[in-house]
């Protein structure tokens, strides 16, 4: 029996009458193709088969049924629960997800857009400011909709819809609170602040604190010097706090680090909350695995993955959002990492 042969890029342009660069512009979305030729290319990969009928169709009709969510770090348990309520809330529209784990690098975050373009997604959710600003500029080039979460984009982007907690209101509550233990001096940990979504939160804590009238010195301020793994960073920094007299309070700018700073601080018989309290932000599910449970400010990740998923159909549907740049409310969870009455 005669093998079939599989239909080869150069049998597509030959029968569309073009040449194979045009078919892989079409195919891969890497440059400018007239309509008219787009449309010859893709009837010969319907007539030959050279790609699946279902892509081909998908090609036509400019939709794949596909998503791709771009997140830093798949271990940090703030985007993990966001992937899994913005990917159940896709599954339910029938859309597939391509996730993409950028590491915070700047080659990858490119290789990846650039492979989700190539894939002729449906649109792209970006879930923290990408260090690589070209990336944006390949998205809006290819007229791929685009929704941000947890940052909003200005200058020549200021009108891609986005999705964010507002971190002033969190770092208020959070200090509300402290403030009302009778807080004096406070000590800050953060991730590096490479993106803007992390040197904004970290500048929140900053002025908030001043404004509520209580010590923070540069000297409490520690800011990792480069990504890993973020409660070991938490773990880490925290062998620096212990050089020094203890703070108040160690807030952290993120659960996975004060997770880390709990279980530094538990190993060198610092008692939490006796002999210096401790919060986080986010409200990852392990808060209330730790002994003592974690006080943080929780983000609504379930609000947060329905308006960023109404946002994305309503730009695939070609239809103008009510509200483009929606800032959601966050709430102080209070719990054992900070339950005293004073000093």
């Amino acid at each position: 029996m005669k093998e079939h042969k599989k239909p080869t890029m150069r049998d597509v342009a030959a029968l569309s009458g073009v040449t194979q660069a045009t078919v892989s512009n079409v195919v891969n979305r890497s440059a400018y193709v007239s309509s008219e030729t787009e449309s010859k290319v893709l009837s010969a990969i319907d007539q030959l088969g050279f790609i699946p009928n279902a892509m081909a169709r998908g090609l036509k009709m400019k939709q794949t049924r596909t998503i791709g969510i771009v997140i830093p770090d798949v271990e940090s348990g703030f985007y993990s629960a966001l992937v899994n309520q913005l990917a159940t809330l896709l599954r339910r529209e029938d859309y597939m997800v391509f996730l993409c784990n950028t590491l915070y690098d700047t080659s990858i975050e490119h290789n990846l857009i650039s492979s989700l373009i190539k894939f002729n997604v449906d649109g792209i959710i970006v879930c923290y400011n990408l260090m690589e600003k070209r990336c944006y500029k390949d998205i809006n080039r290819y007229k791929i909709p685009l929704v941000t979460v947890d940052f909003r984009l200005d200058g020549e982007f200021e009108q891609i819809p986005s999705v964010e907690t507002d971190n002033v209101l969190g770092c208020n509550l959070l200090m509300q609170h402290l403030k009302s233990l009778n807080v004096k001096r406070i000590c800050l940990v953060s991730e590096p602040t490479w993106y803007s979504t992390l040197e904004y939160r970290l500048d929140s804590f900053v002025n908030v604190i001043k404004a509520y009238g209580l010590i923070i010195n540069a000297d409490d301020i520690y800011v990792a010097k480069q990504f890993y793994n973020k409660t070991n960073m938490g773990y880490d920094i925290s062998n620096d706090i212990l050089k020094r007299d203890l703070p108040d309070v160690i807030c952290a700018t993120t659960d996975n680090l004060a997770i880390g700073i709990l279980r530094r601080m538990l190993e060198n018989g610092v008692n939490i909350p006796k002999d210096v309290l401790l919060t986080g932000f986010d409200d990852i599910s392990q808060c209330v695995f730790v002994t003592p449970n974690l006080t943080t400010v929780s983000q609504p990740i379930e609000n947060i993955a329905k308006s960023c998923v109404q946002l994305m159909f309503d730009l695939i549907n070609t239809r103008q959002p009510d509200e483009p740049n929606i800032t959601l409310e966050p709430e102080l969870i209070i719990r054992g990492s900070t339950k005293r009455i004073h000093f």
